[in-house]
């Protein structure tokens, strides 16, 4: 891990010339830029304006147009970064082998316990509240799998200090395949509203004939609340869901043109 202490000197002069008032904190960046044919670049942030500076590793202070490509692909390596913090602190649903199995026999006593005094178009629905089950957990698991391996990534370049290209270009990957999951699981919910809602008002009908109805309505309505998100987040084009940033967007050229402290060429 790169550290100040361990910044060589010409790096530390510069970037101490330029702070912009006594009392700024500068923070160096947990990761720095670095490719083959591209010298080392020490990427540092200013607070509370939160500005950034980007320093050749021999202490030269690039023009703005020399170092937006950089800046650009540290930009999105960051906010693909903290998607993955987001998304692997966030506390919704996660179904456990346990809890999933669970369901699953809920699921099955109903269907066939159930299911053959209600009417086919009933039976049909219910078919689709089970099969929204399977879709959350296969969704679920491709969600854990790229958070996963994108925790290792975050980790592994925030040890070495550094990331290249191809390891950025790998983080946006797994942060969008964690997102169109996401996407998926939300169609998937949206598409069996209505199926959910005929469900329910056929054991809201029913279960006052029999126990065993009212006491499967109340296990389907705890296994719904828990399936179902109210804060879901809107949902996007599924063939481009959510994609992060390119160096053309708005709050990339917003960031440049005033959070890049390194000079413009007139």
């Amino acid at each position: 891990m790169i550290t100040k202490e361990s910044l060589p000197q010409p790096v530390k002069e510069a970037s101490e010339r330029n702070r912009q008032q006594q009392d700024e904190r500068m923070d160096l960046c947990p990761a720095v830029y670095k490719e083959n044919k591209i010298p080392l670049h020490y990427y540092f942030v200013y607070m509370p304006s939160n500005e950034r500076l980007l320093v050749a590793e021999d202490g030269r202070v690039p023009a703005e147009h020399e170092v937006e490509e950089l800046a650009g692909r540290y930009y999105r390596y960051m906010t693909s970064v903290q998607t993955i913090r987001r998304l692997t602190s966030d506390n919704g649903v996660k179904l456990t082998d346990k809890r999933y199995h669970t369901f699953q026999d809920l699921l099955e006593n109903v269907e066939k316990n159930v299911m053959h005094l209600a009417t086919e178009m009933i039976q049909q629905s219910f078919a689709q509240f089970s099969d929204l089950l399977h879709t959350i957990r296969e969704q679920q698991l491709i969600i854990l799998k790229h958070t996963d391996e994108a925790e290792k990534l975050m980790n592994d370049t925030i040890e070495k200090g550094t990331f290249t290209t191809a390891e950025q270009e790998l983080m946006e990957k797994h942060v969008n395949q964690v997102i169109q999951a996401q996407y998926t699981i939300a169609q998937k919910k949206q598409e069996t509203m209505d199926s959910q809602a005929e469900v329910f008002e056929f054991f809201k009908e029913e279960m006052w004939l029999d126990l065993k109805l009212m006491t499967y309505y109340v296990r389907l309505r705890y296994l719904r609340k828990e399936l179902w998100n109210e804060d879901e987040a809107v949902m996007k084009n599924p063939d481009s869901p959510a994609l992060l940033p390119d160096s053309q967007d708005d709050q990339f050229d917003a960031f440049i043109k005033h959070k890049l402290r390194n000079e413009r060429k007139i």
